[in-house]
């Protein structure tokens, strides 16, 4: 399984290389700044109200794009005049590129998998709304992590609205779950987690009584 992910390993090192090409471009400059800078305000709205694109290979690409415009802002430090800053703009960034890449090798193949293309393990329509549970399993300072995330998309819409999430115990990581879905009446859409017998915990649409609509749906 490990071979299918090498391109994981190496997708980090073509970040600084497109970032360092498109500061290299010479036309239409002023409008792939506006273009950034759109970009950078969409992911900040999108950071605010807890949303993410529905399709994950829309994500990677809004997240490639997003690193690939920081190592481009990084690359110009080069051309500062005063050394001090320059010098420590680039080096910063590469401690930090270094730091993050040894956290990325030091990770299995199955983190990133489970990381990138988490699992859907169960989804339930209510009207013109679909809620979806997702589950990642990843490692993390050599301990494996199990992390369910509940989330709400209208039908036509491409966002999904993350409502609430749930680590699971580590006595639990193995579990085999069944999920039990009903309409709450202050905590909305809500999904059991149940163990063996047990309920183990409730992932709901809203962790307080607040009516409010989301403007991306």
């Amino acid at each position: 399984m490990h071979h299918n992910f090498f391109y994981f390993w190496i997708t980090p090192f073509l970040i600084p290389v497109v970032g360092f090409l498109l500061l290299k471009i010479p036309f239409l400059k002023k409008t792939r700044i506006t273009i950034d800078v759109l970009l950078f305000f969409t992911a900040f709205l999108m950071d605010l109200h807890n949303v993410s694109f529905k399709s994950i290979v829309a994500s990677l690409i809004f997240g490639f794009l997003l690193m690939t415009i920081i190592m481009k802002i990084s690359w110009s430090a080069l051309a500062m005049k005063v050394k001090l800053f320059r010098y420590v703009i680039v080096i910063a960034g590469l401690v930090i590129f270094v730091a993050k890449y040894g956290e990325w090798m030091r990770s299995s193949s199955e983190t990133v998998h489970s990381w990138y293309f988490p699992v859907s393990v169960q989804t339930h329509k209510k009207n013109e709304r679909n809620f979806e549970i997702r589950e990642l399993v990843m490692m993390r300072k050599e301990k494996n992590h199990r992390v369910f995330k509940f989330g709400s998309t209208h039908v036509s819409s491409i966002f999904i609205k993350w409502l609430d999430s749930y680590p699971v115990p580590a006595s639990y990581l193995h579990a085999h779950f069944r999920y039990r879905w009903y309409l709450d009446q202050d905590a909305g859409m809500t999904a059991s987690l149940i163990g063996d017998v047990d309920t183990l915990w409730k992932l709901k649409e809203v962790r307080y009584v607040e009516k409010r609509k989301n403007f991306f749906h």
